[in-house]
Parts: C-alpha cells; structure tokens; sequence
C-alpha cells in the first residue's frame, strides 16, 4: 500500500511539474509575442529559447519554428535556414511541413533579390550605352520595351491553375482560379500564430504576387500590422502551383493578382 501511494505521490509531483513548466513556457511565449510586436526581435529570440527548453514536444516544435520566423522577419537567412531544418520530420503538428516551405519561400527570395540586382545592372548597362551613343554625330535614340504587366481584373486571358482546365471561358476560370485560391489560403493559414503572438479580434492582410510569364509566382509583397503573419501569407502563397501563363493579344504576360487575407481569432 505504501508502495501504491509512493507511485500515486510521484506522478502527481511529476504532473505538477510538467504543469508548471508548460505554464512557465507559455509565459516566455508571450513575452515574445511582446517583444516582436515591439521590434525588439533579439529580446524575443532569449524569450524563446528559455520557452523552447520549458515546453514540451509539441509547442517545443512550434516555438522553435517561431523563432525561425524571427530570423527570418530580421532578414538572418543563414540562420532562419539552420532554425527551419532542425525541425524533426516527425514533429506532432504541423511545424515541419511549415518549416520545409517556409525553406521555399527562403529560396524564392533569394532567387528575386539575384534576378533584382539583375535587373539593375542591366540597367546600367543601357544606360551607359545610351550616353555612349549621345556622344556621336548622329544621335540615336534607343529605347527599351519592358515586359508587359497586365492587371488580372482586366487580362483578355487569365493564368490559370490546370484544376481549372476545364473551365473554357474567362469568367469560368476566374471563378475558378478564385475559388481554388481561397480554399488553399483557408487550409494553409495558420491563424493560431495570431494566437500565440497574442493578437485577437479582426486580422486583415493585403497580398499581391505576380505570375509571370511562365506561370510562376514572384515578387509577393504583403501588407499587415505584424511582420509574422506578414511572413505567413507569403508562406501559403508560395504554395501556389505552377500556373497556365496569362494571355494578352495571343502572347503570355506577367499578370499581377492583389488578394486580401481576413480571419477572425477569438480568445
């Protein structure tokens, strides 16, 4: 009997241990929460590394995929890179399938900033061309056609994903191409990092991507008041599938797309 109430005694201990860690966890979240809201993104990464090593295996996983987010908001590729790969293939939710895009969006931005400098030397180039060629006697005046934009309101034929073939007509595919969109952002968005950052009541986020000319999506830019969940509407939209490139005038163009996030988190 003693021996009974000896083990009874030692899982309620262990319990209230386990208890008190989970709260102390929860506790360094939200003053995480607190110092991201703030900006203060080295604070929040002690905060979370004191949560990590309290939490169990389940929040210990999201908390560690936050903390990836930090560096990530801060621009520290190397380490948002080495934070999102640590994290078990095994993990309980779902941090690791979020970790493994959220290493796509890493690359996609890197592969922008590259096709950006690009661009700019490019450029340079044209214009120093351009001034070359001032100087002679007989002036010529160059001029370089940029690639066509086009707005998906209006684009004679839209992008579409190949779930939507089946729909013929432009107003078919929008409606489709509309639909799948929302569906993918409903089942992709993790709005419980509202939660744990501490954020109630009405969220709003203002997305736009292009898809260019190919089919791929580039160049999301987000609007929103928090740099974490502005972080998550690139995540899910880089889920996107590659697409059918839009049409204008029988030739494909880039086609730009705005799409507003909006959910509700309650206490």
């Amino acid at each position: 009997m003693n021996i009974f109430r000896s083990c009874v005694l030692l899982i309620v201990i262990l319990g209230c241990n386990q208890l008190y860690a989970q709260k102390n966890a929860k506790k360094y979240m939200s003053m995480a929460a607190s110092s991201i809201e703030k900006r203060d993104y080295d604070t929040a990464i002690q905060h979370l590394d004191v949560a990590i090593k309290k939490a169990n295996k389940e929040n210990k996983n999201r908390y560690t995929y936050l903390k990836g987010m930090v560096y990530h908001v801060q621009k520290d590729t190397a380490n948002a890179r080495t934070i999102y790969e640590s994290i078990d293939s095994d993990s309980w939710d779902n941090s690791y399938k979020m970790a493994q895009s959220m290493l796509t969006v890493l690359d996609r931005e890197v592969a922008n900033a590259i096709a950006v400098e690009q661009r700019i030397a490019d450029a340079e180039k044209f214009k120093s061309k351009l001034d070359s060629l001032a100087k002679t006697t007989n002036e010529i005046a160059l001029t370089k056609k940029e690639d066509t934009v086009a707005d998906f309101a209006v684009i004679e034929s839209i992008p579409y994903m190949n779930s939507c073939s089946n729909s013929t007509s432009n107003t078919a595919r929008k409606n489709c191409f509309n639909k799948e969109i929302s569906t993918l952002i409903s089942r992709n968005f993790d709005s419980g990092l509202a939660s744990d950052l501490g954020l109630y009541g009405k969220i709003s986020l203002m997305c736009q991507f292009t898809i260019d000319k190919e089919g791929h999506i580039t160049a999301v830019r987000v609007r929103g008041s928090h740099p974490i969940l502005r972080l998550e509407a690139k995540r899910v939209i880089n889920l996107l599938p590659k697409m059918n490139p839009g049409m204008q005038k029988g030739k494909p163009v880039k086609v730009v797309y705005n799409l507003p996030i909006k959910f509700v988190v309650t206490e």
